[in-house]
């Protein structure tokens, strides 16, 4: 809706040159889909490249150069696959700096709770969290609006029904999966700090189990910057799916790129723009993090990477 609301809202620069919209090369399919579509609909779209892990803000810099035509900007605050965690604030505050009129939004969802920010301190105009992330029900989600983005109507609902949601988003409201949302959401505000410290533990103990495993060629990726909760590893020429069925087979939960696009066949773009080979992207796995695991739980993550490693082939 925060894209696809604002075209909605603003479909003509009124100069005669296409809206210009611009995001990174790795976004997260909720938002490079409905880019997409944009660029079906007549949008230029540039894509800033985030190989190793960082946003290339000279590339931002030349996109927004030229007189400037850009009515939207999307850049999401951490990588979903990689962990990266991209400059926001100084990317808004160059689109800004250039287009003063620009609609700004930030994908957060991977960042909620896992770091400390606010839609303020990153200048943007609107941002998306998700419950799913915070170990509340699947199912909902919250976007942020800025008091003036509603004053502007910048954003229209795209999907039209009852007018739930204030006339932004229609549909019976899933109250109980709200309420649940909520209280992880206090829930986590509360111990930040205290979680952000335990997974920060956690993942240096991981660093030292994986270091071991690299005689057996399981590597992890390295990122400047990285958030702790998330690492991706490339394994020795065995296919994720096959170590993904392996460690599921000894109650261990991993994915293979980004775990909403799970099972498509599709090699991850988020990955490719990394920098990461398709042979490399074909033999990676990620590993997320969270202040419930245990060190316990890494010992037998790295214990079954390695058996896997020894008894596995790539086919």
């Amino acid at each position: 809706m925060a894209t696809l609301g604002f075209d909605a809202a603003k479909v003509r620069t009124g100069d005669g040159k296409k809206p210009l919209m611009i995001l990174t090369d790795g976004e997260h399919p909720s938002v490079e889909n409905p880019a997409k579509l944009l660029e079906a609909r007549g949008w230029k779209v540039v894509r800033i490249p985030t190989t190793g892990g960082e946003l290339d803000l000279s590339a931002l810099r030349e996109a927004v150069s030229e007189k400037c035509t850009c009515l939207l900007a999307s850049f999401m605050l951490v990588n979903n696959e990689t962990g990266a965690m991209y400059d926001v604030k100084r990317a808004a505050s160059i689109v800004r700096a250039a287009c003063p009129d620009a609609h700004i939004h930030c994908d957060a969802v991977q960042a909620f709770l896992k770091v400390k920010f606010s839609p303020q301190t990153l200048g943007v105009d609107t941002l998306t969290v998700s419950a799913h992330k915070i170990h509340a029900p699947r199912g909902a989600a919250a976007l942020y609006i800025s008091p003036e983005t509603v004053k502007k109507k910048n954003i229209a609902p795209v999907i039209p029904g009852g007018g739930q949601e204030s006339g932004y988003r229609s549909g019976t409201e899933n109250l109980v999966s709200i309420a649940a949302f909520a209280a992880a959401a206090e829930e986590g505000k509360a111990h930040l700090t205290e979680h952000m410290e335990r997974v920060r533990v956690l993942r240096e103990y991981l660093d030292s189990r994986l270091c071991e495993l690299n005689p057996l060629g399981i590597v992890a990726k390295p990122v400047k910057g990285a958030i702790p909760d998330i690492v991706n590893l490339t394994l020795p020429r065995i296919k994720s799916e096959t170590m993904l069925n392996f460690l599921s087979g000894k109650g261990i939960c991993v994915s293979a790129g980004s775990a909403c696009s799970a099972g498509s066949g599709r090699l991850s773009h988020a990955l490719r723009a990394f920098g990461t080979t398709d042979d490399e992207i074909d033999s990676s796995v990620r590993v997320s993090l969270s202040h419930t695991n245990t060190e316990a739980d890494i010992d037998a993550l790295c214990t079954a990477l390695a058996q896997g490693a020894k008894t596995l082939q790539k086919f």
